[in-house]
């Protein structure tokens, strides 16, 4: 009899994990985010905001919490800051770790570029490897390349030797940016509206 009930739990134990098997959609990574759905809509999955959103509510966002955060004696990045790129300006709101930006005087066409540098579609900067999101992105089309100076205009550091995953759909570019094979930060932009 104790061999029959013990025959039943293996059962019921075996059956309970291959159940738990999930089958991946095109573009998932192993936390099972659809990358392709949320490159084709414009937006990276833990930002609140997406591309071509309107500049003036992430403003008043920012700002909000960089008042917040200067209140409780945080570092404040969150707010509104500028580049200057080649004579261009860009203007761009922070908020909740994203930078949120633009062409000065293009508020009308919403936010164009949409850069994270903490986590995006699960992947953490500063200790994801390039292989794990080439895994995840396979079915993208990825295209591998070394990435140009310019194109780290959100960042204060000097960016020399750094590689480069890009996915494209329709009008939306994806490109996740790596320092020595380690996910340094990810990049969503409309190709129509933003020049990179």
């Amino acid at each position: 009899m104790k061999r029959i009930i013990a025959l039943c739990f293996c059962l019921i134990f075996v059956f309970t994990l291959a159940g738990c098997k999930k089958d991946k959609t095109d573009g998932a990574s192993e936390y099972d985010i659809d990358i392709a759905y949320y490159l084709s809509s414009g937006q990276i999955s833990e930002a609140k905001y997406h591309i071509g959103s309107n500049p003036d509510d992430i403003e008043k966002d920012a700002e909000k919490q960089q008042s917040d955060h200067n209140h409780e004696g945080a570092d404040g990045h969150e707010g509104v800051i500028t580049y200057t790129m080649y004579g261009d300006s860009i203007e761009a709101y922070i908020c909740d770790g994203f930078q949120y930006c633009y062409n000065a005087g293009e508020e009308d066409k919403g936010i164009s570029c949409i850069v994270a540098q903490d986590t995006a579609f699960g992947f953490i900067c500063g200790t994801t490897y390039k292989h794990e999101v080439k895994n995840a992105i396979s079915s993208l089309s990825p295209v591998e390349s070394q990435a140009e100076s310019h194109e780290f205009f959100y960042s204060i550091y000097t960016m020399e030797g750094v590689s480069k995953i890009t996915c494209t759909k329709d009008k939306y570019k994806l490109i996740f940016y790596f320092y020595e094979d380690i996910l340094d930060s990810v990049v969503i932009i409309n190709t129509e509206t933003w020049d990179n």
